[in-house]
């Protein structure tokens, strides 16, 4: 059994860079790294506060408010404030972020569905449900911050 966990260790450790280098390949130049992974994250999960997608993108504060200011600079986005809590602002794409997400977004699904041309349609929702649970695991298991003391 513990080989098979080092297994799963190693195909993790190197499946996370390989996805994430192909993925900024595949992205337009104008938008790549953290910030196409930001733009596609508002696209399906819209109107969340910046902590959420600091955690899910796993970046700092300090990166994502760079980020947020880059997108508000360029019209891509705007800040709402929480209406539950004062000290947290929701991110919303407006009309041109949405279309450039659509389109990221877009170019995304044609690179991932030739990259699964081969793959059985059982493999793909093998796949897509291992993913799934995985991700929520890791979620789970994370502190919302880079702070230790979580």
């Amino acid at each position: 059994m513990a080989h098979e966990h080092e297994a799963l260790a190693a195909a993790l450790l190197q499946f996370g860079p390989l996805y994430r280098s192909w993925v900024e390949e595949c992205a337009p130049v104008d938008c790549q790294g953290a910030r196409v992974r930001l733009l596609t994250m508002m696209y399906h999960k819209p109107s969340m506060p910046m902590g959420f997608y600091a955690r899910i993108l796993g970046i700092s504060k300090a990166h994502m408010t760079t980020l947020v200011d880059e997108f508000l600079a360029a019209d891509m986005l705007v800040r709402r404030p929480d209406a539950h809590d004062r000290r947290a602002v929701h991110l919303c794409l407006t009309d041109k972020g949405r279309v450039h997400a659509e389109a990221v977004w877009a170019q995304w699904v044609a690179q991932s569905a030739a990259v699964f041309a081969e793959v059985s349609a059982a493999d793909q929702a093998v796949f897509l449900a291992v993913s799934r649970t995985v991700a929520e695991r890791i979620l789970g298991a994370t502190c919302p911050t880079r702070d230790k003391s979580c």
